[in-house]
């Protein structure tokens, strides 16, 4: 709770902030932090898929990123990895509607698409960061 508290200490600005993970009061249940209702802007699309279809090549740069990562690592590729990898193939097509549920899939993919070029990424998950903000010409790096 009190990281949560001070999270915006570390931060110098919120680039894009989202409609669908609002800044309200946080509660703690069962030693977790909950967040109220999440719930994506229109329901049949994420609100973050037309400025993502904005730039496919670094869609498909982020994608060549995680099938890189994959080789690298004697082609055990982790199931977020798989996932994200299918949801940025289909985004790249543009007639595929981003559901929420794949929008959530994105994870990692969504902070270095967004993320400004003369920004970096604070993140503890360098290993599925790194590679996808270098992809599109980013840094990323641990507090």
């Amino acid at each position: 709770m009190r990281a949560w508290k001070k999270r915006r200490q570390l931060t110098s600005t919120v680039v894009h902030e989202l409609n669908c993970y609002p800044e309200g009061d946080i509660v703690e249940e069962r030693g977790l932090i909950e967040l109220g209702e999440v719930d994506c802007c229109p329901k049949d699309e994420c609100c973050l898929a037309e400025e993502l279809r904005r730039n496919p090549e670094s869609l498909k740069k982020m994608k060549a990123a995680i099938a890189d990562q994959t080789r690298k690592e004697g082609n055990v590729q982790k199931k977020e990895n798989v996932k994200r990898s299918q949801v940025l193939r289909n985004l790249i097509r543009p007639s595929h509607k981003l559901t929420p549920k794949q929008c959530r899939y994105l994870g990692d993919a969504v902070f270095a698409y967004f993320c400004p070029p003369d920004a970096v990424i604070l993140t503890t998950n360098t290993t599925d960061l790194i590679p996808l903000a270098e992809a599109v010409g980013k840094k990323a790096e641990a507090p």
